[in-house]
């Protein structure tokens, strides 16, 4: 494992490392590094698709009303729960490098979908505090 950066972002004094796994490929692109790292995607019958990547695998489907057997959540579930989680992390982050438990705290995700086009139109995270929260990073 190689660590490709190590600096700290000045805005939120997060660091920005990038920890090379077993099965990534590191290249150059004139200055800048590149980070490759691959996903093998399978079908695996009738609306089900899986993503193998390290030693995961994720299983997606499609509701029965769109085709599937609704056997797992649906790729475009799996992208949008993607992003609560990825913001659940950096909550998480914040709270431990500040010693604030983050026992009774959650993220609310709401997605707001057009009623004609059925796309999403907009994506809202509400991060929900407890009561003894530190006021000062409210």
């Amino acid at each position: 494992n190689q660590i490709i950066s190590c600096k700290k972002s000045a805005e939120n004094n997060f660091p920005l490392t990038k920890q090379l796994l077993p099965d990534d490929i590191l290249s150059t692109f004139g200055e800048v590094k590149i980070i490759e790292s691959k996903y093998n995607i399978t079908f695996d019958g009738n609306k089900k698709v899986s993503a193998h990547f390290r030693d995961f695998t994720v299983h997606t489907d499609q509701p029965v009303a769109g085709g599937g057997e609704n056997t797992a959540p649906s790729p475009f579930e799996l992208f949008l729960a993607s992003l609560g989680t990825c913001a659940g992390f950096y909550v998480a982050f914040f709270c431990q490098s500040r010693s604030i438990p983050t026992d009774n705290m959650s993220i609310v995700q709401t997605v707001f979908r057009n009623d004609t086009t059925h796309m999403v139109e907009k994506v809202t995270l509400d991060i929900m505090l407890p009561p003894d929260f530190p006021e000062k990073y409210k």
